[in-house]
């Protein structure tokens, strides 16, 4: 991988790209009418971006001179997001990845007669174990998957469901050490998954101002109903 990524992106140089800083998969190339043409590449996936259809064309047939290419002109589904086109943006979605991880998770969940969450997380905050497990509580712990399944989350929680990146965070603090509680609470965070999988959505309008709303309802405070 590492050897094709070298190869791709001395062709990019060599083509008048430049590499975009944060994420080195970005390349980015400044045409003559003064428009940006796009390249996400990761692997062997890439995606083009232009405002103008010919700017993508003519890089497209460029990448066709070097490399075999395939072309679909839907952007429907990559790296596992699903993408809907909308009149607004674009609309982000996971729902293959909630759906695997919460099958994965249900024999835990009827197991251990987890109910599920209103919230990603409860408002007390999980703590680290005082005390060494037992040789015989290790080998249980060690049988269940909370790496994997933790790992799944993350994917979301980077991807299109910023709203449970806390949660991830808390939980991702035991994955070296964890214990029956903090595996209760990463499967109370799969079913609230589940039952709120909230697309992630991009407008097309809005410049560089970021907007955000909150729901202040205390962590799901039953007693609590300001906002």
């Amino acid at each position: 991988p590492y050897c094709w990524y070298t190869m791709f992106t001395n062709y990019m140089l060599l083509m008048g790209f430049i590499q975009n800083k944060l994420d080195p998969c970005l390349y980015q190339r400044t045409n003559s009418d003064g428009t940006i043409t796009y390249v996400l590449n990761y692997v062997d996936d890439a995606l083009i971006f232009n405002k103008r259809l010919a700017h993508v064309e003519i890089f497209r047939d460029e990448l066709a001179q070097r490399f075999d290419i395939t072309v679909d002109k839907r952007l429907t589904r990559y790296l596992g997001l699903d993408i809907v086109r909308t009149k607004y943006g674009f609309e982000l979605s996971q729902q293959r990845l909630v759906n695997s991880i919460y099958e994965q998770a249900k024999p835990y969940i009827d197991k251990f007669n987890v109910q599920p969450a209103r919230v990603p997380i409860r408002y007390q905050r999980l703590k680290k174990p005082t005390m060494q497990a037992s040789p015989e509580a290790e080998l249980e712990l060690k049988k269940l998957p909370y790496r994997s399944l933790l790992g799944a989350v993350g994917y979301l929680a980077t991807s299109t469901m910023p709203s449970v990146s806390y949660a991830y965070k808390e939980l991702a603090r035991f994955s070296a050490d964890y214990r029956q509680e903090h595996f209760d609470a990463l499967l109370e965070l799969i079913t609230f998954i589940q039952a709120h999988p909230t697309p992630l959505i991009i407008a097309k309008e809005g410049g560089e101002q970021i907007h955000a709303a909150s729901d202040a309802d205390w962590n799901g405070g039953r007693q609590h109903l300001s906002t």
